[in-house]
C-alpha cells in the first residue's frame, strides 16, 4: 500500500499562510492580496461558466457560496 499523498491539503496550508504573512503587512505583500482578490472574483465567474456549459450542476451552487462570497 502506497503512503498517503495530499497535495490539496498543502495546498490549502500554503494558502492560508500566504495570507496570514499578508496582513501583517498588506502593502509589501500586495501581490499575495492580489492573488486572494482575484481567486475570489475569478472562482464565481468560472462557477458560472461551468453551470452555463453544463458542466457542473447548479446544485453544487451552495458550496461555492458558502466558500467563494461567505468567506
Amino acid at each position: 500500500m502506497e503512503p498517503p499523498s495530499y497535495p490539496r491539503i498543502w495546498q490549502c496550508v500554503d494558502t492560508i499562510v500566504g495570507y496570514a504573512i499578508a496582513a501583517l503587512n498588506s502593502l509589501h505583500r500586495w501581490l499575495v492580496v492580489l492573488a486572494g482578490l482575484l481567486g475570489k472574483v475569478l472562482g464565481p465567474i468560472g462557477f458560472l461558466s461551468t453551470v452555463v456549459r453544463d458542466t457542473l450542476s447548479l446544485s453544487s451552487s451552495l458550496t461555492n457560496l458558502t466558500n467563494r462570497l461567505i468567506w
